[in-house]
């Protein structure tokens, strides 16, 4: 078996960009990596309990719902988040703008509710 330990890897054509061939199949390594993640962002207590990536910032909006901010930015507000929730049910994650994007829970009415959310997001980096 090979290995190769290496602290980092650089693009031959470009810097950035790496190339992953799985048999016929070829992705940039860039793009399947996630640009930020947010585990814990909890509406009650105003706070994040868990880990976070790329994240400077979370904030209550509402009842079940927050805003986290990017540290670097998203290159288009086009990019997908996904949210799952610890406490009550993830309903959804909303791209705001290149630095923003919401969490929202719903309790088991279907209305707003507060808890803890987990935040994941993909795509180009700005």
């Amino acid at each position: 078996m090979s290995e190769i330990i290496t602290d980092k890897l650089t693009g031959k054509t470009s810097a950035g960009d790496v190339t992953i061939t799985d048999g016929s199949a070829t992705m940039q390594l860039q793009q399947g990596l996630a640009k930020s993640w947010v585990a814990g962002a909890n509406d009650s207590s105003q706070s994040i309990t868990g880990d976070t990536f790329n994240v400077s910032g979370f904030t209550d909006t509402g009842l079940g719902t927050c805003v986290i901010t990017i540290t670097n930015l998203m290159n288009s507000v086009t990019y997908p988040v996904q949210n799952t929730a610890t406490a009550n049910y993830d309903y959804h994650g909303t791209a705001i703008s290149t630095s923003t994007y919401s969490l929202r829970t719903v309790g088991y009415t279907g209305n707003s509710a507060d808890g803890a959310k987990n935040g994941l997001v993909h795509g180009d980096l700005a």
